[in-house]
Protein backbone atom coordinates (compact mmCIF):
# COMPACT_ATOMS: atom_id res chain seq x y z
CA UNK A 1 0.00 0.00 0.00
CA UNK A 2 2.84 2.31 0.53
CA UNK A 3 3.37 2.44 -3.56
CA UNK A 4 -0.15 2.61 -3.99
CA UNK A 5 -1.42 5.90 -5.07
CA UNK A 6 -3.22 8.56 -2.30
CA UNK A 7 -6.89 7.41 -3.65
CA UNK A 8 -6.64 3.79 -3.49
CA UNK A 9 -8.57 1.49 -1.41
CA UNK A 10 -8.37 -1.81 0.25
CA UNK A 11 -10.20 -5.01 -0.72
CA UNK A 12 -10.34 -8.23 -0.11
CA UNK A 13 -12.66 -11.25 -0.81
CA UNK A 14 -12.05 -12.99 2.79
CA UNK A 15 -11.56 -15.14 4.31
CA UNK A 16 -8.34 -13.38 5.60
CA UNK A 17 -5.22 -15.40 5.89
CA UNK A 18 -1.86 -14.42 5.83
CA UNK A 19 -0.99 -12.75 2.98
CA UNK A 20 -1.75 -8.92 3.92
CA UNK A 21 -0.68 -7.37 7.39
CA UNK A 22 -3.20 -6.14 10.57
CA UNK A 23 -1.99 -2.79 9.05
CA UNK A 24 -3.60 -2.61 6.08
CA UNK A 25 -6.42 -4.71 6.24
CA UNK A 26 -7.25 -2.35 9.59
CA UNK A 27 -6.65 0.45 8.22
CA UNK A 28 -8.32 3.73 7.13
CA UNK A 29 -8.05 2.42 3.31
CA UNK A 30 -9.85 -0.50 4.34
CA UNK A 31 -13.59 -1.38 2.66
CA UNK A 32 -13.03 -4.80 3.69
CA UNK A 33 -16.20 -4.90 5.82
CA UNK A 34 -18.40 -3.04 2.88
CA UNK A 35 -17.30 -4.87 0.39
CA UNK A 36 -18.11 -8.52 2.44
CA UNK A 37 -21.59 -6.82 3.32
CA UNK A 38 -22.38 -6.29 -0.50
CA UNK A 39 -21.32 -9.57 -1.38
CA UNK A 40 -24.03 -10.48 1.30
CA UNK A 41 -27.43 -9.22 -0.45
CA UNK A 42 -25.74 -10.16 -3.68
CA UNK A 43 -25.57 -14.27 -2.08
CA UNK A 44 -29.16 -13.65 -0.22
CA UNK A 45 -30.93 -12.50 -3.59
CA UNK A 46 -28.77 -15.42 -5.39
CA UNK A 47 -30.94 -17.66 -3.20
CA UNK A 48 -34.02 -16.13 -3.12
CA UNK A 49 -34.06 -16.59 -6.98
CA UNK A 50 -32.90 -20.08 -6.80
CA UNK A 51 -35.68 -21.04 -4.66
CA UNK A 52 -38.19 -19.21 -6.93
CA UNK A 53 -39.32 -16.33 -4.32
CA UNK A 54 -37.50 -13.60 -6.83
CA UNK A 55 -38.68 -13.22 -10.16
Amino acid sequence: MSYAKKSCIFLHCLPRGDEVSDDVFLGKKSHVWQQALNRVHVQKSILLYCFGKLR
